[in-house]
């Protein structure tokens, strides 16, 4: 059993206050007031003015990129052993914040899989993103156009044991590709989105156009990634008409909040060098200005029960490890902490499908649990402050 001043469940519910955990097994069999428990567990841990709260799941990464600025096509120029040591220890990189799942958004051939088998965390692949041939992450090797080309590629990935497919419905950061254009038209998307329905696995979508948002809310899709809102001159452009459809439809909103160059801005006004210039560095700062004011709009517009935080880490220089990164932007956007951590929680487990599972802490749950010091609740920069993290009730180094 743990218990420390604060227990944040992400149900919903107040943080209790004197608050404990047990579990047995791997799994929580209490969530209460420390003075509840009938007799003292065994091998209780205090961790004093302190809070528990669920692990967090981040709903977007690559596991198998390295973060270290080589392109796509320069990290996939070589063999699989090296992107695999890389998605390993960025797995433990992760874990060290507090992030106990992983859905992994897409890598080459089996390393999603690979990687799966071996990390300390809990890892949900996608296996190979399936993309139009010379699409945004045809490298991977889910390259499909036709309809018959589609239902087999989702049917091979769900038999190799893909936990969820992730389809490309725009352009994005690959050579020869245009993040403001879209891909599969809706028919293609709704077909791969029906067969990976009969087949029982959800579905999400890289959407960084307007228009491929419209394909995908209009196709099924379960969850789109990123949300940029470009327009057909790659500029952002808010609309409301696709943003009231969204939320017809119920779709939850992965927004990878500090993908796209953020950990550059933060190593910069802490005097590192990024080896980015004057002019880069205003452009991402732009960018991240319109990232923000996005997202305060779809705050705005009642979203934030169906938004999710996640990272996109593995890409460019997006690094494991810094989750609260996102956290940070997102409160600084206008959600509150309480639903900052929920949205890496309990919304973010519920689209991936494993609310049953983790994103909560409640009797039934799998025991991940991260503790911090201080009050995230409060102050959303106490996230980072690890105490302890807990897979399946093992405390992690």
């Amino acid at each position: 059993m743990v218990r420390a001043r604060r227990v944040f469940t992400a149900t919903g519910a107040p943080a209790i206050r004197d608050g404990a955990v047990a579990f047995h097994n791997g799994t929580i069999t209490f969530v209460g007031p420390a003075a509840a428990m009938s007799t003292p567990a065994a091998g209780v841990v205090d961790f004093g003015d302190a809070t528990i709260l669920p692990g967090f799941v981040d709903a977007h990464a690559h596991l198998s990129l390295p973060a270290d600025g080589r392109s796509y096509e320069d990290l996939h120029a070589g063999p699989d052993e090296p992107l695999l040591r890389a998605g390993l220890a960025n797995a433990r990189r992760h874990l060290s914040c507090g992030v106990t799942t992983v859905r992994d958004n897409g890598a080459r051939g089996q390393l999603g899989f690979a990687i799966r088998r071996t990390a300390p965390l809990r890892v949900l692949a996608c296996g190979r993103p399936l993309t139009p041939h010379g699409g945004h992450f045809h490298f991977c090797g889910g390259e499909a156009d036709t309809p018959t080309e589609l239902d087999a590629a989702v049917r091979t990935l769900v038999a190799e044991g893909a936990d969820h497919i992730k389809l490309i419905a725009s352009g994005g950061g690959t050579a020869g590709s245009a993040p403001h254009e879209s891909t599969y038209d809706r028919d293609q998307l709704r077909l791969a989105v029906q067969t990976a329905h009969a087949l029982g696995r959800l579905t999400t979508a890289h959407c960084r156009s307007t228009e491929s948002l419209r394909r995908a809310v209009a196709a099924g899709v379960d969850c789109v990634e990123h949300v940029d809102f470009l327009g057909p001159d790659a500029s952002v452009a808010y609309e409301p008409a696709v943003a009231e459809q969204l939320g017809s439809a119920g779709t939850y909103l992965s927004m990878t909040m500090q993908a796209g160059g953020y950990d550059a801005l933060v190593d910069s006004a802490a005097g590192i060098d990024t080896g980015r210039g004057t002019a880069d560095l205003d452009r991402i700062r732009a960018y991240f200005d319109d990232k923000l004011a996005t997202l305060a709009r779809l705050l705005a517009d009642g979203f934030a029960e169906r938004i999710v935080l996640s990272t996109d880490a593995g890409p460019s220089d997006t690094r494991f490890g810094r989750f609260g990164l996102g956290l940070a932007l997102a409160v600084e956007a206008g959600m509150t902490p309480v639903q900052a951590l929920t949205a890496a929680t309990r919304t973010a487990a519920a689209a991936c499908g494993i609310a049953d599972r983790v994103g909560t802490l409640r009797p039934g749950q799998a025991a991940d649990l991260l503790v911090t010091e201080g009050d995230p609740t409060v102050s959303i920069g106490d996230a980072t402050r690890v105490r302890a993290v807990f897979v399946g009730g093992v405390r992690t180094r």
